[in-house]
């Protein structure tokens, strides 16, 4: 049984009594205007605050589990740790409110107004933020594993390090937020709106990004393994050292995107290769080097790549599982952060092993004319000579599991 009826709490708040821990569980408090009362670590749960004002209320670890709430307004309230579990929230005002670690797990706060609310840590999963307003909300380091966003605006929403996975972020706008080292996984976001956002280092593995709006988005070191980016408009975007989809990417929409390692617009890429560095299946043509590429940071998988004749690469990012064939006179240089694991090399080309070869299949190394392997240089492969026998050179310090096999006569 409540502590006391709403008149108590009323005359109490009134008087400047002492109300902290007071137990008001299912006590109807609708309409009634509590501003400022201080609250903390009352048990409000199940209770009737429809439409309440709570602007300024304490209510730091509050329990508010499964109240109606629908309207009420707790602009610039303290609710640090207060749990608010399955609390039905719609419309309610959160304006610049304090909701550092709030449990809002299953939380129905459908067009919600948290404008520069702080939910740093704040727990979401499965919360309805359908239509809320979050502009300039801080929710770094929040949870919200297959929480509701449709349509929410997030505009300059910090949430770096945020877990969003499964989350359902159709047609929300996200313009100049901050997602960097966010995880995005397998988020449903066809529609939304990255303009000018950081997404630098961010998970957006399996992510539907179908007819996004990525233009200037930020998205160095991005994971886009597995997701869907067709109809996406990426214009400006910064995508250099991206982990690619893994498939083809068509549709995408796209006149340049910077791919400078600083995102200062330094270099570019025009549409016709843009999907190919967005695919992560082929390396792209560095024309201030003047060779194929695939530079720190980009991973390519599971890729069949063919150098033509004289043709000359060099890697400095990471291959798995990947097939290379180097056409007669062609060099391969894996450079000193370059990693191929898995992977197999054939043809009678140069190779130039300054980082780490690792074979998929023995042999790993089929046919070259020339493999040299250099001082921080590791090859742990079978080597299969060709027609002509190889010229094989292994500096000082080189680190090898080698086996050498002859020709088939």
């Amino acid at each position: 049984m409540a502590d006391m009826t709403a008149e108590e709490l009323t005359r109490r708040i009134r008087k400047g009594e002492a109300t902290e821990r007071a137990d008001l569980a299912e006590v109807d408090l609708r309409g009634l205007s509590l501003e400022g009362a201080k609250l903390p670590r009352c048990v409000l749960s199940g209770g009737n605050l429809e439409d309440t004002l709570l602007r300024n209320a304490k209510l730091e670890g509050a329990a508010l589990r499964e109240v109606f709430a629908a309207g009420a307004d707790f602009s610039d309230a303290d609710l640090e740790g207060a749990d608010l579990e399955g609390a039905m929230l719609r419309g309610a005002r959160f304006v610049g409110a304090n909701l550092t670690r709030a449990n809002l797990e299953g939380a129905d706060l459908s067009d919600a107004d948290f404008t520069g609310a702080r939910l740093l840590f704040a727990q979401l999963d499965g919360a309805k933020l359908g239509g809320a307003k979050l502009g300039k909300a801080v929710m770094r380091h929040a949870i919200g594993l297959e929480a509701y966003f449709g349509g929410a605006d997030l505009t300059e929403a910090d949430l770096r390090h945020a877990t969003l996975s499964r989350a359902n972020l159709e047609e929300a706008n996200l313009t100049g937020a901050l997602a960097d080292h966010a995880t995005l996984d397998d988020v449903r976001a066809s529609g939304s709106t990255w303009s000018k956002a950081s997404l630098v280092k961010a998970d957006l593995r399996r992510a539907h990004l179908v007819a996004a709006d990525m233009r200037d988005a930020d998205a160095r070191h991005a994971d886009f393994t597995g997701a869907k980016l067709d109809l996406a408009n990426m214009t400006g975007a910064r995508i250099a050292h991206v982990v690619g989809t893994g498939t083809p990417v068509e549709n995408v929409q796209v006149l340049w995107a910077d791919t400078s390692s600083r995102g200062d617009g330094s270099e570019r890429l025009t549409n016709g290769k843009i999907p190919l560095l967005l695919s992560g299946l082929t390396p792209i043509t560095s024309e201030a080097q003047g060779e194929r590429y695939i530079g720190p940071g980009d991973v390519v998988r599971e890729a069949s790549l063919r150098f033509a004749e004289g043709a000359r690469a060099r890697i400095d990012g990471r291959c798995e599982r990947c097939a290379i064939h180097l056409g007669d006179g062609a060099e391969l240089v894996i450079g000193e952060g370059g990693i191929l694991a898995d992977c197999t090399v054939e043809g009678s080309g140069r190779i130039v092993v300054e980082g780490r070869f690792y074979e998929g299949r023995t042999p790993g190394i089929v046919g070259p004319r020339e493999l040299i392997v250099r001082s921080r240089g590791v090859v742990v492969a079978a080597v299969k000579q060709g027609s002509e026998l190889a010229s094989l050179a292994f500096e000082p310090g080189s680190r090898l599991r080698m086996k050498v096999l002859r020709p088939e006569s």
